[in-house]
């Protein structure tokens, strides 16, 4: 178990905005589902929506001052886990018949 807590000493904020042009005769198969997670230490939004022939891709990373129990060590785990995994997600094109 852990010994210590978690100290975040700073505050940071990333935040993406992409739009991407779908080529000619393809169209987008699957993405991933919009995340929104939110804890006293931070908060994380990704999305991927498809409007006007683009993918319009968003994705926010908030990061706040705090001390968090070390108790809380799994909440801490779960919340950088799908931050992770919702990054790596992916997007499948498909060419149009």
């Amino acid at each position: 178990a852990r010994k210590y807590d978690f100290v975040f000493e700073n505050a940071a904020r990333d935040s993406d905005y992409t739009e991407i042009v779908l080529p000619a005769g393809y169209k987008l198969e699957s993405s991933f589902a919009p995340v929104s997670l939110t804890t006293p230490f931070a908060m994380y939004e990704s999305s991927c929506t498809l409007a006007d022939g683009k993918i319009i891709y968003r994705r926010v990373f908030e990061q706040y001052p705090a001390r968090i129990p070390a108790s809380d060590q799994a909440a801490v785990i779960e919340f950088f886990q799908e931050v992770y995994k919702t990054d790596r997600a992916r997007m499948v094109l498909v060419k149009e018949n």
